[in-house]
This record gives structure tokens, C-alpha cells and sequence, in this order.
């Protein structure tokens, strides 16, 4: 069980459960999950199955893909109105203006945009 009911009828009874099956798992899901029930189940399931994840903020993805001569390619995008600031896992600060969209190859930054 991963995940148990709350204070009405459903209290104690599983909200969420997983098992193994084959190769693989299934994992029922119960119930409506608010935004950090849903984080915390896929931050688990991601963890679980060895898929490395990017941290990035609000209205920011980030998303790496390899080419078939193994270059590494990352694109950022910033989706929303506000400035915002992305930090790497190497600890460089990013600033990404509204819209703005930013191409990376092996980690060295390729394309910025036009101002």
C-alpha cells in the first residue's frame, strides 16, 4: 500500500497501491490527488523505475533527448509571462525571459534567443 484515506468514511482504507507484476508494476490510484499528492506519487514512481528527473521552476521545462551518435541535446523553455531563473544541476544560474527558449548541446549552450 502506498497511500491510505483520510478522515471520512474512507479513513484507513488504500488511496493508492502498487504491485509488481511481471517486469513491471501496477498502481492503482483511488481517489482525486490535489498537486502535491500527484508530485509525491510521480516523484516515487520516476525514483522507482531509475528515471533521472530535471529540477526546474514554475512555467519552466526542460526537456534532454540523445541523438543517435550519443550528443546530448536540452531544450528549456520558459512557458510563462515572468522572468525566471533555472538553476543547473552544476549550479550555473539561467535567466530565461518570458517565452524564451534556449537550446543546449552536450551541456554547452547553442542557440539563445532574439531580442
Amino acid at each position: 500500500m502506498q497511500a491510505v484515506g483520510g478522515d471520512d468514511f474512507y479513513a484507513g482504507t488504500p488511496a493508492v497501491t502498487a504491485h509488481d507484476v511481471g517486469d513491471g508494476r501496477a498502481i492503482f490510484v483511488g481517489t482525486a490527488l490535489d498537486e502535491d499528492g500527484i508530485d509525491a506519487l510521480f516523484d516515487d514512481m520516476l525514483r522507482t523505475a531509475g528515471v533521472a528527473t530535471i529540477d526546474a521552476p514554475e512555467d519552466v521545462e526542460v526537456a534532454s533527448r540523445v541523438g543517435d551518435d550519443g550528443t546530448m541535446y536540452t531544450i528549456v523553455t520558459n512557458t510563462g509571462d515572468a522572468t525566471r531563473v533555472w538553476e543547473r544541476a552544476d549550479g550555473e544560474r539561467i535567466v530565461l525571459d518570458p517565452f524564451a527558449v534556449l537550446l543546449f548541446e552536450n551541456d554547452v549552450q547553442v542557440a539563445t534567443p532574439q531580442r
